[in-house]
């Protein structure tokens, strides 16, 4: 068996084969052909052709308009952009800093990729509680609630809500009040929701055309929540500051 420049010179595993056809589409670019796949890893163009037709029926690869060629797909494009961490401008943390200066909660920042919250800027000095649920389940967070309050139709992005603590919202028609109440106010709570004794607001950071595309987040002790909601003001104000710098 021949060996191209991504070759081996054995039979590919159907996920290595899979991996290096992926590959070899970033490589030369929208439009590679078949023929020209099946040369570049060093495949049978047999086998080539069968992974091409899994890639593209699972969305992984597309046909480009004339069917000739191929390009990334959008579950390949999803993967890309949840392993790519935000960019924050260094403006941007400065803005966060001046603000953890003068209020004794953790201020974190989320951005929204899609339908996802990401981890922007994390308080050093107060890191986040169970980061992986934050980012697994929104109905549980304050920043995922402000996510999906501006979602189309939250109810198809998280089809299933799971209940992590005795205070976690899991009847979508309570929370689809409460997130009615997110888009009236500007303002997302959760007081337990996510993790016991843990409460967090947040407050939008818009784009310059009014989507909201990340959310300023304060987060502390359940039991100090009334105290947190005192800090709304200077928190939006800050919101706004970075609206202007990460948009």
């Amino acid at each position: 068996m021949t060996s191209g420049p991504l070759g081996r010179g054995r039979p590919p595993a159907p996920i290595d084969g899979a991996m290096r056809l992926v590959e070899g589409v970033a490589r030369l670019g929208t439009g590679v052909t078949a023929k020209e796949l099946a040369a570049f890893v060093g495949m049978p163009p047999a086998t080539c052709y069968r992974l091409l037709n899994t890639l593209t029926a699972s969305e992984f690869l597309v046909r480009v308009d004339d069917l000739r060629g191929f390009a990334i797909g959008r579950k390949m494009d999803e993967i890309v952009t949840a392993a790519v961490s935000p960019f924050v401008p260094s403006a941007a943390r400065d803005v966060l800093e001046e603000l953890r200066g003068r209020i004794r909660f953790g201020v974190h920042l989320m951005i929204y990729l899609g339908d996802t919250v990401r981890v922007g800027d994390q308080d050093p000095d107060r890191p986040l509680h169970s980061e992986h649920d934050l980012l697994r389940h929104p109905h549980a967070s304050a920043a995922g609630k402000l996510l999906l309050a501006h979602l189309p139709d939250w109810r198809q992005a998280l089809p299933h809500l799971r209940q992590l603590t005795e205070h976690t919202i899991i009847d979508p028609d309570v929370l689809d009040a409460e997130l009615a109440q997110v888009r009236r106010t500007d303002v997302a709570h959760q007081r337990g929701e996510l993790t016991d004794g843990i409460a967090c607001c947040a407050t939008p950071i818009r784009s310059r055309g009014g989507d909201v595309v990340g959310a300023l987040c304060l987060a502390g002790p359940a039991a100090r929540a009334s105290v947190m909601t005192e800090q709304i003001g200077a928190t939006m104000e800050a919101a706004k500051l970075l609206s202007d710098l990460i948009s």
